[in-house]
């Protein structure tokens, strides 16, 4: 893992790349669980539930090509990101192809999704919405997210 932090004229490239185009994803089976536990200063009980991954978790950008220096770039980039959602969501992420066929991809709007399932997935703001947002909201922490009063991040937004 490199120390050296790639430019921001070196990472807006891959951005414009992906803004304009929604991710499909391979979701592995999972298994729910919970923890129940009491946290200081706050007299109720807490519930966490949370999902166990079985399987590795793929996001891929079909439409997407990136150059060689581009896929440098990114592969400086994604070592960095340690956990998916939550920091006990730990994860290791990197530019490997799938090993599976891709389970979940975005609908249209309005579309039927014939005898599939519809579950929500929060993905990247699209096109001109991403750039019109502040380039620090981009890697925003939750709890700098929940102090805006908000809880999905100000990139992303939710489809089926």
């Amino acid at each position: 893992m490199s120390n050296t932090k790639p430019a921001e004229s070196q990472i807006l490239p891959i951005l414009k790349k992906i803004a304009y185009t929604k991710p499909s994803y391979y979701l592995p089976p999972t298994h729910s669980g919970h923890t129940r536990h009491y946290m200081p200063g706050i007299k109720q009980e807490i519930i966490d539930a949370f999902l166990r991954v079985c399987e590795p978790l793929f996001v891929v950008y079909p439409d997407v090509i990136l150059k060689d220096d581009e896929s440098a770039v990114l592969n400086t980039i994604l070592p960095n990101l340690h956990y998916l959602g939550r920091a006990e969501s730990l994860c290791v992420v990197d530019t490997a192809n799938p090993p599976y066929d891709l389970n979940c991809i975005p609908l249209e709007e309005e579309a039927d999704p014939g005898d599939g399932d519809l579950v929500n997935l929060l993905v990247p703001k699209s096109g001109c919405e991403i750039f019109s947002i502040s380039p620090d909201s981009l890697s925003a922490r939750p709890g700098d997210i929940h102090k805006g009063n908000r809880i999905d991040p100000p990139a992303g937004k939710w489809v089926q």
